[in-house]
């Protein structure tokens, strides 16, 4: 193109370069600018003197962090998010306009805006703006013989040359409860995981997934009241 005479010219770059041609490329990415980050807490955030706040964390504008919450290392919450009871995010960027709820641990993992969690574990994952995880949903983020994890691309499996990898979600997805998804799952845009799936294969985008209980309702035989329920105690402290 310089040849053909375009206004342009070659210059030499010597500083840091990260392509983001595969999705987990996205956490190299959030690591260089993660370990440039400086402390800083905005004067309009509210942190609970009964919260924990420790290495170079940035909290902005609008951001609750309640009681009993931890936030470490190279860390970053988006404005108007909160952070809630008993959390530990750590090494992690969290969007604008989040909610992690009671008891969810988000490690090294990429959190785009307006995206919600309750009891959940979230590890080495990439999860696009507007996903929602129901109670107890977890990443797993680490196979059991302790191989290098491969993520599926078109006909082909890549070798990350990670050990440890969560999920990549896109954007509008919704997890139910006790949902499972297994290292380098992908889950597509504005797809479902139904609860009590385990997600051991990619999922498009647009798709549902869910599980299949297989369960039958009798009516109710035993009743017990009076007598019966003190006879049934009986027999079972026997």
């Amino acid at each position: 193109m310089i040849n053909d005479g375009h206004k342009m010219k070659a210059v030499i770059y010597d500083g840091a370069w990260q392509a983001i041609k595969y999705p987990w490329h996205v956490l190299d990415a959030m690591d260089y600018f993660a370990n440039r980050l400086r402390r800083h807490i905005s004067s309009e955030s509210h942190v609970s003197d009964k919260a924990v706040i420790d290495g170079n964390v940035v909290i902005n504008d609008n951001v609750r962090v309640l009681e009993g919450a931890v936030v470490r290392g190279n860390s970053y919450i988006g404005q108007n998010s909160i952070i809630g009871n008993g959390v530990l995010v750590r090494d992690s960027f969290i969007g604008n306009g989040c909610v992690v709820g009671y008891g969810t641990e988000i490690k090294h993992s990429y959190i785009g805006d307006n995206c919600w969690f309750h009891s959940n574990y979230i590890g080495d994952s990439v999860i696009e703006e507007d996903c929602s995880f129901g109670a107890g949903a977890v990443t797993a983020n680490f196979r059991l013989d302790e191989a290098l994890i491969d993520v599926n691309i078109g006909d082909d499996s890549v070798n990350t040359g990670r050990d440890k990898l969560g999920a990549i979600v896109g954007k509008s997805c919704r997890v139910g409860i006790n949902a499972s998804l297994l290292p380098g799952i992908r889950v597509g845009a504005y797809s479902f995981v139904g609860a009590q799936v385990c997600l051991t294969h990619d999922l498009e985008a647009g798709k549902m997934a869910l599980a299949d209980a297989r369960y039958r309702v009798f009516p109710n035989e035993t009743r017990l009241d009076g007598g019966k329920r003190q006879e049934l105690m009986d027999r079972l402290t026997d």
